[in-house]
């Protein structure tokens, strides 16, 4: 059997992964203040404690709408993660680029 790389092993396929996806309308038509907002602040979600990966995509029909995927090992992980932006004011930052609240839903592997 071929494996291919980057592929999740079975092992880690048995273990929860929380993917966390936010669906963000950009105040500025052409996407650029958070797609730096984004470029700027993801090396900071792929430390946090818990992250598995962090990756945003832009619409291709409108930029203004950004589709952004985090993976955490559990919920609590990303709840303190998202306190701790909070307390920073990096949510205050990136709610300001906003043209709507940001939609946010969870699903488990």
């Amino acid at each position: 059997m071929l494996a291919l790389t980057g592929a999740p092993s079975q092992a880690d396929e048995a273990k929860p992964v929380v993917l966390a996806q936010f669906q963000l309308d950009g105040a500025d038509a052409s996407g650029a203040p958070l797609t730096a907002f984004f470029d700027r602040t993801l090396s900071g979600t792929e430390s946090y404690e818990g992250n598995k990966s962090a990756v945003y995509f832009v619409s291709q029909v409108d930029p203004s709408k950004i589709l952004l995927l985090e993976e955490w090992e559990s919920k609590e992980d990303f709840d303190a993660y998202l306190n701790w932006r909070v307390e920073r004011g990096d949510f205050a930052e990136l709610t300001s680029l906003l043209e709507a609240d940001p939609v946010l839903t969870f699903d488990e592997r």
